[in-house]
């Protein structure tokens, strides 16, 4: 009987140890350090480096500073070659920030994104891991220890250790944008498929918008026959409605390419993802954004006073929400040639028709319009403008230009710059001395030349360097239009420079020699040719010397 006992135990634990030595679930990720002075994004990842699903019942993590054990679901099974999350918090709640918002989409679902619908749902635990140094141990269902991850050091705040290779003990800190790949490959592996995914330019034209991603090949094998897809949400909520597809070229090993998209889309914005096909490491395969549509800019430049007699610091500029929908401006810009200030880090609503008075200082601004009964809000460090002239700009939160005004003076007794709601006035001045803050503008014609006067100075310039005629000063003088162009053309009649207007003339324009494009023209004659788009148009030379 004895020697029965003894082979059954011999029996089982060589078992035990082969399993251990197959190492199929492995720890292989783990935050200790987290981001900024958070202290509730802690989390465990498991991964499964065999070719079949694995159960996790009766398996568990043993955290040894401070001692923890933490038990597994039942239920909860790991795929061939997947991950496991295990965290301290999932969903941020008030001021506790969770894992869904750090490494989701922070909608407060899990599984929504394209990046949460690839992970299995995170399961949350109580445990607490230290900085700088620490163990979590993985036992399989008999209270073998298969797998541990030790760390001994803080590392850089807000990134994993991982291990490079999932069989070794060696670890490294994580080189993931995000500061760690919970639930995808670590960022320190090498696979043999993997094209990155970047977005690096939106370029609106009304009505379209052309997207330019940036794509790198990071494995150590050429992609051939790789996808992207632009997706938006169907009524499901989920990213499954395809709005383009294109069949990417052969990327060799560190080949860098671009590929670009024009698209038109209804609305004032759309949620967008770009998704490539799946690769090795998918987690760098998706971007989610906001593209603008044939609507933007749902938020315009109204109404603006750069000289209130009560001085600088009762300035002021409107805004309007010309959409059929609230606009959270958060994130919006407003400023002049030089500087933009952000409007508001939190959110700031405006509804449908409704105005929004940014001022300067909110108690200049009510003590010179004590009558005031609209809605103003200040935003944090803006600058005084210019009275001598200047350019009132709003950029939306992507950084794509909602409205560019130039202006060339300004009027006396508080009179602003206004847009008018008749087409053909456009800009001009206030009809009452302090405008109409918060309401519908009243808005006089403005007088301008009867006809196009293009002065340049000097008429011979040269950018080299030396810090003397570095620049040419372009003057206008011009009647009255809704619009208007000037371009610089070289001997050949192409176009080397465009000018941003719009739909009134700032008091001068500087060219700097240099092309759209932003390489030094060669030495030469060139012809700026001015337009007042629908009215009148001229020509006039100027030289680059060297």
């Amino acid at each position: 009987m004895k020697k029965i006992l003894i082979y059954v135990l011999i029996v089982s634990f060589c078992c035990i140890f082969a399993g251990s030595a197959q190492a199929k679930i492995v720890v292989n990720e783990v935050l200790a350090n987290e981001p900024g002075a958070f202290t509730t994004l802690e989390w465990i990842e498991l991964h499964n480096t065999a070719d079949t699903t694995v159960s996790l019942k009766g398996y568990s993590l043993w955290v040894d500073a401070p001692q923890v054990r933490i038990t597994l679901p039942d239920e909860a099974v790991i795929t061939p070659s997947g991950f496991y999350i295990i965290c301290r918090r999932l969903y941020t709640s008030g001021t506790t920030h969770g894992f869904e918002e750090a490494w989701g989409d922070n909608s407060g679902v899990w599984g929504d994104g394209l990046l949460e619908s690839q992970v299995p749902l995170p399961i949350e635990r109580s445990f607490e891991l230290i900085n700088g140094s620490g163990t979590v141990r993985l036992f399989d269902t008999v209270g073998f220890e298969v797998d541990k991850l030790i760390w001994t050091e803080s590392g850089q705040d807000g990134r994993s250790w991982e291990k490079p290779s999932p069989l070794s003990s060696i670890i490294a800190q994580s080189i993931d944008q995000s500061g760690g790949t919970p639930g995808f490959i670590n960022s320190q592996t090498r696979a043999s498929y993997d094209l990155s995914l970047g977005l690096l330019l939106i370029d609106y034209d009304n009505p379209f918008v052309t997207v330019t991603f940036g794509i790198i090949n990071m494995g150590i094998s050429t992609v051939t026959s790789a996808t992207l897809s632009i997706l938006t949400k169907s009524a499901s909520g989920l990213f499954d409605d395809t709005l383009d597809f294109v069949t990417l070229p052969a990327y060799g090993v560190a080949q860098v390419g671009t590929i670009e998209r024009t698209l038109n889309l209804p609305g004032d914005y759309i949620n967008v993802a770009a998704q490539l096909s799946d690769d090795f490491r998918n987690n760098n395969n998706v971007l989610e954004f906001v593209l603008p549509g044939r609507d933007f800019p749902g938020i315009i430049l109204s109404e603006f006073l750069a000289n209130p007699t009560a001085g600088a610091s009762a300035e002021w500029i409107e805004i309007q929400n010309v959409s059929t929908s609230a606009i959270d401006v958060s994130g919006w810009q407003v400023g002049d040639s030089r500087n933009l200030y952000t409007i508001s880090d939190n959110a700031l609503y405006l509804a449908p028709d409704e105005f929004l008075v940014l001022v300067r200082d909110s108690v200049a601004f009510i003590s010179a319009f004590p009558n005031f009964t609209g809605s103003y809000f200040e935003p944090t460090g803006w600058g005084p403008l210019n009275d001598a002239g200047d350019t009132v700009r709003l950029v939306d939160m992507l950084g794509i230009q909602a409205g560019l005004i130039p202006y060339s003076e300004v009027f006396e007794d508080d009179h602003t710059w206004g847009r008018s709601e008749n087409s053909d006035l456009g800009w001009g001045p206030s009809l009452s001395s302090g405008g109409t803050p918060g309401e519908m503008n009243e808005v006089a014609a403005l007088q301008n030349s009867d006809e196009i006067m293009i002065t340049v100075s000097p008429g011979i310039f040269s950018p080299d360097g030396d810090g003397r005629d570095e620049t040419v000063t372009i003057n206008i003088e011009a009647p009255f239009a809704d619009d208007y162009e000037m371009r610089i053309y070289d001997k050949q009649g192409r176009v080397v420079y465009t000018f941003e207007i719009g739909s009134y003339l700032a008091p001068e324009y500087v060219w700097d020699g240099y092309s759209d494009a932003g390489k030094r023209l060669p030495i030469g004659i060139y012809i700026i040719y001015f337009e007042a788009v629908g009215v009148e148009s001229a020509k006039q030379t100027v030289v680059i010397a060297r």
